[in-house]
């Protein structure tokens, strides 16, 4: 993670940039085995001028065989 924000609760000015993966593997006696893969892309800009402050943020993701909803949510 790239995390160059002036301030963690009210930034001014910077950037974050960060890139997570998980794996989670399961066994389940509905639905059997079952293993899931996800990355996670976020991002935020902030910039300010005078007394306005603006903040342009994203996140994107994929999950890969994902347990069906069943198993999530039993």
């Amino acid at each position: 993670m790239i995390d160059q924000l002036d301030a963690t609760d009210f930034p001014r000015d910077g950037y974050l940039l960060g890139l997570t993966g998980r794996v989670e593997q399961g066994d389940s006696d509905p639905g059997g085995a079952y293993t899931m893969r996800r990355v996670q892309l976020v991002g935020k800009q902030v910039a300010s001028w005078g007394d306005h402050t603006f903040s342009l943020s994203f996140r994107a993701g994929e999950v890969d065989d994902a347990p069906s909803p069943d198993l999530l949510f039993s």
